[in-house]
């Protein structure tokens, strides 16, 4: 497993070296898709102008005929009210509107009239309010509230103000749709030149960072300590399952240690890579999830002489804290595989220790 591990790593720094190159390439052509980006898209820009000073003035017209018309709608209210046509609006005018009697009482009290609806004839009209109007100075309106009615009323007039927003809201959608600017020839021209130059500065942009994330990965592979000779380096990439009578467990080496229940459900995390122990006999996974009451789960993972690499054991001895056995020629002997005889007895071994942790969960 040795020479294992040590032709891997020279495959990473060989396929290293090829996405260095790459990159290198990669970056020329970024730097000269970005400069015909900005070529394109200069005269675009100066063509579209004209097309943003147009719209900016249809949208300043736009608001002025909203504006007038608001002010067309206020002053028709108003002269509604204004029964003698002075110019003025009094108490005894808009206590003739049972638009203004917001208790429900049959009648518009004098407070009715001076106060919350006087408020809102000023801020909808123009045309000013009579003086007892424009200063309520009493606030003894609240002998005649009722706060049901009102709450009904407010119920009313949030729903009437919701159906409003949606029509507002389908009427914008139609008109932003049938307001689609058309450009003429030339213009539509340096649009879809520019459209094209932008598509391939980003296909570009994308190429060089996927490489640099080739890179990252392949340099983080390489600093990590996959032992004296490397030769744990061939578990990179593997997982490695085993299974009892409840769970699956899952030893990704160098990534993670997981559980999933056989019933089913989804993955419990009992650790992520963490460090070495023991000489390179032990394996340390921490900060899994966390446990009810408890610490965050974690795994150590024992290496053993195995004829394959495989994971023949799993127990939580103490709660949140598992216990793997993994078996690998990498641990034996001078790194060669045992013989079949061996493996059976280390097996038997194996299979007693996990019978005993069997019996211990049970208590």
């Amino acid at each position: 497993m040795i020479e294992q591990g040590r032709n891997i790593k020279m495959e990473k720094q060989n396929k290293i070296a090829q996405i260095k190159l790459e990159l290198e390439s990669a970056e020329a052509i970024k730097a000269d898709r970005e400069s015909l980006k900005e070529a394109a898209e200069a005269p675009e820009s100066q063509a579209l102008e004209k097309y943003r000073d147009a719209e900016d003035a249809k949208k300043v017209a736009e608001k002025a005929v909203a504006s007038a018309k608001n002010e067309a709608e206020a002053k028709e209210v108003f002269d509604s009210l204004d029964g003698d046509s002075d110019g003025r609006l009094t108490k005894e005018e808009i206590q003739a509107d049972d638009t203004y009697d917001t208790n429900r009482d049959g009648t518009v009290s004098e407070e009715e009239a001076g106060e919350s609806n006087a408020d809102a004839a000023s801020e909808h009209s123009s045309p000013p309010l009579d003086d007892d109007l424009a200063s309520p100075e009493t606030d003894e309106s609240a002998e005649d509230y009722d706060p049901e009615l009102d709450d009904e009323q407010t119920e009313e007039d949030d729903e009437d103000d919701l159906d409003e927003d949606e029509d507002t809201a389908d009427d914008d959608g139609s008109q932003h749709q049938s307001l689609e600017v058309v450009y003429d020839e030339h213009t539509q021209t340096l649009v879809d030149a520019a459209n094209v130059a932008r598509s391939s500065f980003q296909e570009a942009a994308d190429r060089v960072k996927e490489l640099n994330r080739e890179l990252m990965e392949g340099q983080e592979s390489l600093e990590k300590d996959y032992g004296p000779e490397d030769e744990f380096r061939v578990f990179e990439g593997n997982c490695y399952e085993y299974t009892d009578r409840e769970y699956n467990y899952k030893l990704c080496p160098f990534d993670k240690a997981s559980q999933s229940a056989k019933s089913g459900g989804g993955e419990t995390s009992l650790g992520k890579w963490g460090e070495w122990q023991d000489n390179y006999r032990s394996m340390k996974y921490s900060n899994g999830q966390g446990c009810w009451n408890g610490p965050n789960r974690s795994t150590t993972v024992r290496l053993e002489c195995g004829i394959e690499n495989l994971l023949v054991s799993a127990t939580e001895p103490n709660k949140c804290e598992y216990h793997f056995v993994f078996m690998t020629p990498a641990v034996c002997e001078g790194n060669e595989p045992p013989t079949l005889q061996q493996q059976g007895q280390q097996e038997e071994v194996e299979g007693q220790e996990e019978r005993v942790a069997d019996a211990h969960t049970e208590l």
